[in-house]
């Protein structure tokens, strides 16, 4: 997981994309021959992971682990480890390609395990979902649910029963707030797919830096990330928790569904998901430091998927602000007409920055708040309060727009 995170240092791809792009991976890597026992539960730790930005933002390291998962072969053979969805796949030829995957694997007592597993990166996911399809939307949704084997009937081609033995997908896409916005209509938040989905924001503008940049050492890095691919592409069997980590989730959990808990409306569907969600990234935590067998759940791994887990949710609500798509001039219409009518009904009383922030908060992504207050200020629609201590305002006439 570091290892991928270091190797990629010099892309221009913020960290928390990298990272979750490395977690993407190593639960591709996995495909359905590990699963996590959490009580009476088995769940496979595949993954759906959009990563969330404008564009620009850096969307494009799903290229390159693309591109690592592709050169990682089976231990001791030249034999790809893993199957990667072309780029030009349809919703229609999903099934037809996971049934083309189709593989078998060896246990370690001889025993054969036949399944298809799948790994799906998407750069731009709108090429696969130009417009908002039903049909893809309810097979993406049946096949995050590892069914044991999952049947289409076709009305059309030489094929009109398909069976899938013990399918997996992994996807990996790259989406713009834009694209959500005018894609998936407001059900979406309430149905499968939006519960399932890992969403990545990042909504901060990347750094300039200097194109010829180049980190010593990171080539090396290469070599040590395709080896890691290639062990986990024969690891097999179940992982169990320890009775220090079990009591962890279960204090955490049972104190309230894992605080803190995403309150948005928008995600009240992915809320009652998070433990599953846990229960597939202490997998990707246990695989990416290369345990042992027994492979158990150490405190470390809960710690660790636990802390993957709400670094996103703490952004997740911006992803929804950012789809509204209101200008900066339009946002700071808005809280002027606001303040100028909460000064007027306090009998001219100065208003505080926190009430400022809190009516923000519905309107931009946080990063974007404090940015609209400046400038407010530094235009002169709003002057400080300098007889209180602390960060008070009047609203002021604003600044006429030049002829």
């Amino acid at each position: 997981m570091t290892d991928f995170v270091a190797w990629t240092s010099d892309d221009w791809s913020p960290e928390i994309f990298r990272r979750w792009t490395a977690i993407s991976m190593v639960a591709a890597a996995l495909e359905r021959r590990v699963w996590v026992l959490t009580g009476p539960r088995v769940t496979f730790p595949n993954l759906y992971t959009f990563l969330v930005g404008a564009p620009g933002a850096g969307k494009k390291i799903i290229d390159r682990a693309k591109g690592l998962m592709s050169r990682a072969m089976l231990p001791g053979t030249k034999e790809p480890a893993f199957a990667i969805a072309p780029d030009n796949m349809t919703s229609a030829a999903l099934i037809d390609d996971l049934m083309a995957v189709k593989k078998i694997h060896y246990g370690p007592k001889g025993q054969n395990y036949e399944y298809c597993a799948l790994f799906l990166p998407a750069e731009e996911f709108s090429v696969l979902m130009p417009s908002y399809d039903p049909e893809l939307v309810g097979r993406l949704n049946a096949l995050w649910n590892n069914p044991e084997v999952h049947r289409e009937k076709r009305r059309h081609g030489p094929v009109k029963d398909w069976t899938l033995p013990y399918p997996v997908l992994n996807v990996l896409g790259g989406v713009q707030p834009a694209y959500i916005a005018s894609t998936f209509p407001e059900e979406t938040w309430t149905t499968g797919l939006s519960r399932r989905t890992m969403m990545v924001y990042c909504g901060d503008v990347q750094p300039i830096r200097d194109p010829f940049a180049q980190t010593e050492g990171i080539a090396a890095l290469e070599s040590a990330l395709l080896d890691a691919l290639s062990v986990l592409s024969e690891w097999f069997g179940p992982i169990e928790w320890t009775d220090e980590a079990k009591k962890m989730f279960q204090d955490w959990w049972l104190a309230g569904k894992g605080p803190p808990v995403p309150t948005h409306s928008k995600l009240a569907g992915y809320v009652e998901n998070r433990a599953m969600n846990i229960s597939k990234l202490v997998g990707v935590s246990v695989a990416s430091r290369m345990a042992k067998p027994p492979r158990r759940v150490l405190p470390i791994d809960f710690e660790r998927a636990r802390a993957w887990m709400l670094e996103i949710e703490h952004v997740m609500p911006d992803i929804f602000r950012a789809m509204v798509g209101k200008s900066d001039h339009a946002v700071m219409e808005e809280l002027h007409i606001y303040m100028v009518a909460k000064w007027q009904a306090t009998g001219h009383k100065s208003i505080s920055r926190a009430v400022c922030m809190g009516f923000l908060a519905s309107a931009v992504p946080g990063n974007k708040a404090m940015e609209i207050m400046m400038m407010m200020e530094a235009t002169g629609w709003i002057r400080r309060d300098t007889s209180k201590p602390g960060d008070w305002y009047f609203p002021a006439p604003k600044m006429k727009e030049p002829e």
